[in-house]
């Protein structure tokens, strides 16, 4: 189990903007750890890894950008997160029942 992936969300934003950790490691941490358990848990119904990569990428550049401007940015930028199957995303399955 990699450490970062059981992190409060506020100490990974604190290192996110801390650059101790970029958006991208933590994302490779987390999909890693989908790799090692969703084969057995079934927990993740749909996994975007290289969507997730991209937006990790996105996150870093955009966090450089704004160290450069002085800009504050988005509160939760480069924390990854999940979205429940019953929630309709477009380009995901949806399942939803009783």
């Amino acid at each position: 189990m990699s450490e970062l992936t059981v992190k409060p969300a506020l100490e990974l934003l604190s290192m996110l903007r801390g650059r101790s950790i970029s958006a991208v490691e933590l994302a490779e941490e987390h999909l890693r750890e989908i790799d090692r358990l969703n084969p057995r848990l079934k927990a993740f119904v749909d996994v975007d890894a290289e969507g997730l990569r991209y937006a990790a990428r996105n996150s870093d550049e955009a966090r450089t950008d704004m160290a450069l401007s002085g800009s504050s940015g988005g509160y939760l930028l480069g924390l990854p997160v999940s979205v429940k199957s019953s929630i309709a995303v477009e380009g995901y399955r949806c399942e939803t029942g009783t």
